[in-house]
């Protein structure tokens, strides 16, 4: 339910939950009664997860799939992150000043695991790294444009926040995501198709003396699950080398929830700068922007680019990255989230084609995507033209109503954690049937 949906059913509906009661309190002080803008696509109040599951106020309980955006990766109130983050709360919180063992610590595993990172400079989310990845580009290449990736969010600043979901009559171009992004800042982003190599390299030749950087979703989670063709991020490598500009790769959602060492070590491809946050967090806000020595060392005071925070490396987020990577180092989490999802792409699978239902369900490891389409996508533009949200919302909310908590929104993810166990994978097949099954009604109106 939406905000205005909200607003419509209020004078409708008896004011019969707790949700509903403080969500109207909420939209007396807050825009549209949240602090983030996709929560108002369900403004509900939680109160309680633990594991795969969460509880609102009224005491709905749901298997959680949406993670936090994946941010949880071990599950909710990991008891090892709890721990590590219980025992700094002891010894300190913050000092803004000098720094802090667990912040070595942690930029040695990332060097350790991650083939790009030779250096490592922390933030406190997703958007910053990726604000602080491009300043450093122009920096270092002396250049001004950027080329992004219709459909992926690459963060909420000026720089990068256009062409993110464009409607379907602005296809193609380079739609502002927000109002007030400066025109003066937005043109110097050039969009294009991902998983299109012979547009981006269009588009680099056509701007060679002005890219700086290239930065690109190894996988394109940012509307689902579109997974790389044979080839394509190898081209975006050999390009930005050709044309002496850095390639960026936005490992926000794919950074240590595929791998320790990123969807790079997977898929072979090593960028020039990277950027962390959500799994490598634990739960706890943290980001990171890590790369060749060379282009760090721009960095100040070793070099000019300004890149500073007063919550940067925060104790709290160190102790809980720290507590995340030790339980990811051997491999068995890993493991077991593959497995995981070969569980549930195999049994969701079976059912669509049990029940003839034009969709697909596209999956890698722990994160996936149930489209509504027998059409393949290889890019934003095609899942847009292709993708029945319609039916998408009557799946969402049958998964709602039948304990399964998915994102309300057709082109989002879902992610599985270390924590959802085999019954809890049962009762989310068994749900996707019945889902499926009230789709395929649909389908016979």
């Amino acid at each position: 339910m939406s905000v205005l949906e909200f607003e419509k059913q209020k004078t409708e509906k008896p004011d019969d939950n707790k949700s509903r009661r403080l969500f109207e309190r909420a939209l007396r002080v807050a825009p549209s009664g949240v602090h983030s803008d996709f929560r108002q696509a369900f403004p509900h109040f939680f109160k309680f997860a633990d594991g795969p599951i969460i509880e609102d106020v009224d005491g709905n309980r749901f298997i959680d799939y949406h993670m936090a955006f994946g941010a949880i990766l071990l599950g909710h109130r990991n008891k090892k992150v709890i721990d590590a983050v219980k025992l700094q709360l002891d010894q300190g919180d913050l000092w803004g000043m000098g720094s802090h063992e667990l912040e070595l610590e942690v930029a040695e595993k990332i060097v350790q695991y991650v083939p790009s990172a030779e250096k490592v400079r922390f933030c406190n989310s997703g958007s910053e790294a990726s604000y602080h990845a491009v300043r450093l580009a122009r920096a270092f290449t002396a250049k001004r444009k950027i080329i992004k990736f219709e459909g992926s969010y690459n963060g909420w600043h000026d720089y990068l926040d256009l062409g993110v979901f464009p409607s379907k009559e602005n296809l193609g171009t380079p739609q502002l995501n927000s109002a007030g992004i400066l025109e003066e800042a937005a043109k110097n982003t050039l969009v294009v198709p991902y998983n299109d190599k012979a547009a981006v390299e269009k588009c680099v030749k056509e701007n060679s003396k002005e890219i700086a950087a290239i930065i690109v979703e190894p996988i394109l989670h940012s509307c689902g699950c579109i997974l790389p063709e044979e080839g394509f991020l190898e081209s975006l490598s050999e390009l930005s080398q050709r044309y002496d500009c850095l390639l960026i790769f936005d490992e926000v959602i794919t950074g240590f929830r595929h791998d320790l060492g990123g969807a790079q070590k997977i898929l072979g491809v090593t960028p020039n700068v990277t950027i962390f946050a959500k799994a490598l967090g634990g739960g706890f806000p943290i980001g990171a922007i890590c790369g060749d020595k060379e282009i760090m060392d721009q960095i100040e005071p070793l070099g000019k680019v300004h890149v500073a925070g007063t919550f940067c490396g925060h104790p709290i987020s160190m102790a809980a990255a720290k507590a995340t990577i030790d339980q990811l180092e051997g491999g068995a989490v890993h493991e077991k989230l593959s497995k995981s999802g070969d569980y549930l792409r195999n049994e969701i699978s079976k059912i669509i084609k049990e029940e003839s239902i034009p969709a697909s369900l596209s999956i890698f490891k722990s994160v996936f995507a149930v489209y509504f389409s027998d059409k393949k996508f290889s890019n934003y533009k095609d899942l847009k033209l292709s993708n029945d949200e319609e039916l998408f919302g009557i799946y969402c909310k049958k998964m709602h109503e039948n304990g399964i908590f998915i994102a309300p929104q057709s082109y989002k993810r879902s992610h599985i954690s270390a924590s959802h166990g085999k019954e809890d994978l049962e009762k989310t097949v068994e749900a996707a049937r019945i889902a499926l099954q009230a789709c395929k009604q649909q389908l016979r109106i």
